[in-house]
């Protein structure tokens, strides 16, 4: 069984950053599906554990040099991650509890909990 690939943030039009539970994922956009209309992504590197090696792949798969500057959206987002795959996870969990994600997956869940973005609903 595959596990849910839950999105982080949309880099730009043509990648995005997700997770499971066990990684960070680099996903590139591959079109609409002509079935049923919804996007496609594929899943091109999968990070078990540094924010560096994330780095690394994000500048490979883009196809940028060693030397070139990231794009700012990148930079940005890696600026807001932390050091590792298991700190994020760890963050996750102790914001939201273990197997709640509120990225749009089960917001309903997060609501009927009392909670909202932020926290706690007031």
């Amino acid at each position: 069984m595959r596990a849910e690939v839950v999105e982080i943030a949309r880099i730009n039009a043509k990648w995005s950053l997700g997770y499971d539970d066990l990684q960070w994922i680099l996903r590139r956009y591959k079109g609409i599906d002509k079935r049923d209309g919804s996007d496609v992504w594929e899943n091109v590197s999968f990070v078990t554990y540094s924010k560096a090696a994330l780095t690394r792949c994000m500048r490979e798969k883009m196809g940028l040099k060693w030397n070139e500057a990231l794009p700012a959206e990148v930079e940005n987002l890696l600026s807001i991650l932390p050091s590792n795959f298991p700190e994020f996870k760890a963050q996750r969990m102790a914001a939201w509890g273990v197997g709640n994600r509120v990225d749009g997956v089960v917001g309903s869940q997060v609501a009927e909990k009392g909670q909202n973005a932020s926290g706690p609903m007031e």
